[in-house]
């Protein structure tokens, strides 16, 4: 009897082994045939097949084919993300927070994070990186969030938040050496902290990535510091370089730089080629490339900038006025310089301009008859 108890309980044990060993078989062939969807970009039909594997999965008891399961869960979750479903990214969430502290709670929030990112979802980027228990990172995987979620946050213009993510890799000499402090020259330049940019686009000068967009920005510092020589210094040799980014600016920058210092003639042929070449001037643009030309006795040229400021109702747009009547009575032209005096002497923002406009419009047209 006891023998026939021992085979009956073998011949059970080994019929629920097989049954087990079958649900495996097609749960494991369910998330095959799912990954391969999910490969391929196939997200509908992917998610479909992770939900049969889920369902084999719940009827196997031996713990070393839980990961089929994990596993499973974790590329459905994914896949409604992908599909835009309403529910994504609370599954992916609830995955995390289910099997946290295991390493794969941290890969599904890291993988999610990715996915927003390259989405350029910077929001939920946000959301999935700051979720991630960074201690269960390896070293590249931590610089990887840190930097990212840095991005995400200057994309959004958190530039404090942003630069205290890239202080922390900055200074590593890994992959994201070069762009965290790029960008945290960035957040250091939006900031108003001049001499902390200047100092982190110098490190990154020397990268191929880079080294074509920090002209602009050192340019732009040195002009807000008052450092006009150093502009001067930095951008004169840099300038032609076809290869520099926004190099029409930095010429303005030259320009406006000579012009502070007062050296018109210097300032003239940088001025020119930024007026010629931009597509759009502001008031303050037209006015300095007028008066420009004006000192330097290009008094048809002074006319053709000054006179855009006719109906600027501003301090510019009257001293702009005032010197376009001077341009037009060097060109011997005593009607427009009359109509521009009396443009001048309708404005309020220079007293001493407004007075002696009021004269020379007075004295014009007694000159002309009227």
């Amino acid at each position: 009897m006891r023998v026939f108890a021992i085979v009956l309980f073998m011949v059970t044990a080994g019929l629920a082994s097989a049954q087990e060993t079958a649900v495996f078989t097609d749960a494991y062939m369910s998330y095959k045939k799912g990954l391969d969807f999910y490969n391929k970009g196939l997200f509908g039909l992917a998610k479909v097949q992770f939900k049969t594997a889920i369902e084999n999965a719940r009827e196997i008891q031996e713990p070393e084919f839980g990961w089929l399961k994990d596993k499973s869960e974790l590329l459905y979750a994914q896949c409604a993300v992908r599909l835009d479903a309403p529910d994504g990214a609370l599954l992916v969430e609830r995955f995390a927070a289910t099997h946290s502290p295991a390493p794969i709670s941290q890969q599904a929030l890291l993988e999610m994070g990715n996915y927003y990112y390259n989405q350029r979802d910077y929001d939920e980027a946000v959301k999935m990186f700051e979720g991630i228990d960074q201690r269960a990172l390896t070293l590249a995987e931590r610089s990887q969030v840190i930097f990212k979620l840095g991005y995400c946050q200057f994309v959004s213009r958190d530039f404090k938040a942003a630069q205290e993510n890239f202080s922390k890799i900055k200074d590593f000499e890994d992959e994201f050496y070069y762009p965290s402090n790029y960008y945290y020259g960035m957040t250091a330049f939006f900031e108003g902290e001049y001499d902390d940019a200047i100092f982190h686009f110098h490190r990154v000068s020397s990268s191929r990535k880079y080294e074509d967009h920090i002209p602009y920005y050192i340019a732009q510092i040195y002009f807000a510091k008052g450092e006009y020589d150093n502009l001067l210094d930095y951008s004169l040799d840099k300038v032609d370089d076809r290869t520099v980014r926004n190099s029409l600016e930095i010429k303005q920058l030259i320009a406006q730089a000579y012009y502070e210092k007062g050296e018109f003639e210097k300032a003239l042929p940088f001025f020119r080629e930024f007026g010629e070449k931009s597509r759009q001037l502001r008031p303050e643009d037209y006015y300095q490339i007028g008066f420009v030309n004006y000192k330097t006795e290009h008094f048809e040229d002074a006319v053709q900038y000054l006179s855009q400021l006719n109906r600027e109702n501003t301090r510019i747009g009257q001293h702009g006025m005032y010197f376009l009547a001077d341009a037009y009575l060097e060109l011997d032209d005593r009607a427009s310089a009359r109509n521009a005096f009396s443009a001048a002497a309708g404005l309020d923002f220079d007293a001493e301009i407004k007075e002696e406009s009021l004269f020379q419009f007075g004295k014009l047209s007694y000159e002309l008859g009227y």
